[in-house]
């Protein structure tokens, strides 16, 4: 049976080594992959854009960034794949030689193009792949969204708010201080109202 495959889709074949084996470096890759690499090793630029014509490769060179910055793909990937460049481009083989050694890891974040607007699509994955690897993070909105629980409790149901207001003190703190925390984006401050809103 043969391992020809005509397209690769980022979200599936993500951190599949057989990317890494079946892969022969082309001048356009090489150009882009100069950029993309030298940007996740040496500066701040790290937001690139590769353009080209279906069938040139866009996801295959994607997933392969992708699997070296997550550092999906084990040890004896990355040296195939700097192997592979070694007679081909000095420039691409010291940076993924770099990459190799780089003790930052990034995390992906994998869209299908089906999945709305842009903005929400970003953060919902973000999210999924934050909880998948058992990462915290404080969602952007967070702090509206309590800032405006308090006030609906304040004007609408005292006695809630006036609940709130003890529950505070108990914590040893008082209502201005505690919403300059929340604003702040104090992750105890969060998690505790967190906490007691679902208690």
């Amino acid at each position: 049976m043969s391992s020809f495959k005509t397209s690769i889709n980022i979200k599936f074949d993500f951190g599949k080594n057989e990317i890494i084996n079946r892969y022969l470096p082309t001048p356009s890759h090489a150009d882009s992959l100069k950029g993309i690499l030298s940007g996740f090793n040496n500066s701040n630029q790290r937001a690139h854009i590769i353009v080209g014509p279906y069938g040139t490769g866009k996801s295959l060179l994607g997933t392969i960034i992708g699997g070296l910055a997550s550092k999906e793909f084990n040890l004896d990937d990355i040296n195939t794949l700097v192997e592979k460049f070694n007679n081909v481009d000095e420039e691409i083989y010291t940076n993924l030689k770099q990459m190799e050694s780089n003790k930052r890891e990034f995390l992906p974040i994998l869209l299908n193009g089906n999945e709305g607007r842009l903005r929400y699509a970003i953060l919902s994955n973000l999210i999924k792949e934050l909880e998948k690897q058992n990462k915290d993070i404080i969602v952007p909105g967070i702090v509206n969204q309590i800032l405006s629980t308090i006030n609906i409790w304040e004007h609408e149901f005292p006695e809630t708010y006036n609940d709130f207001l003890y529950l505070l003190s108990e914590n040893q703190h008082e209502i201005t201080e505690w919403k300059e925390e929340i604003k702040g984006y104090d992750r105890n401050s969060i998690n505790w109202f967190k906490e007691i809103f679902q208690s």
